[in-house]
């Protein structure tokens, strides 16, 4: 491809010229958002800091940061965010018993983990459909991973205590 398009820009014919740059406007947009879409969470968090980061950036409603942190695809949370109010962290408490962490972790989840952390969590949510105000605590524990001892903490399974 590098190579049309280096032909293109060399050719005399301005159609084909035209196509060419056209073509490189596009590609430079394309890699520039990709880029600008990139989010790197803060280095050296805690899994229990890493956790409110997600919950912070989920009541910013920062889905490009969320998924920083996060393994599996958070998809579209544009209707998710479109009815939030609030999202707010009432516990969040890492498990400090090595033997609970990998009782209930599977290998499955992230075959590459270096380390494991399991963190409760109680949260409340505040949404607002329509007319309708709700308001609920929710909890559950939270499973993240590390690829190495350099690397940061991700959310790899979350499920309801």
């Amino acid at each position: 491809m590098m190579a049309w398009l280096l032909f293109c820009l060399l050719s005399d014919s301005k159609d084909t010229m035209k196509k060419a740059l056209l073509l490189l406007m596009v590609l430079l947009l394309t890699t520039s958002l990709v880029a600008c879409n990139t989010v790197s969470p803060p280095k050296n968090m805690s899994p229990e800091k890493t956790i409110e980061y997600y919950f912070k950036q989920f009541n910013n409603r920062n889905a490009a940061a969320m998924q920083s942190v996060s393994v599996e695809e958070l998809g579209n949370m544009q209707s998710t965010f479109r009815t939030l109010v609030y999202v707010k962290v009432i516990y969040c408490k890492e498990e400090s018993d090595s033997t609970i962490v990998r009782k209930y972790f599977s290998k499955e989840w992230y075959p590459g983990a270096s380390d494991i952390a399991l963190v409760h969590v109680a949260y409340e949510i505040c949404t607002l459909d329509g007319f309708v105000l709700d308001t609920e605590i929710r909890g559950g524990d939270y499973y993240l991973v590390k690829d190495n001892s350099n690397d940061y903490w991700r959310i790899v399974a979350h499920g309801i205590a």
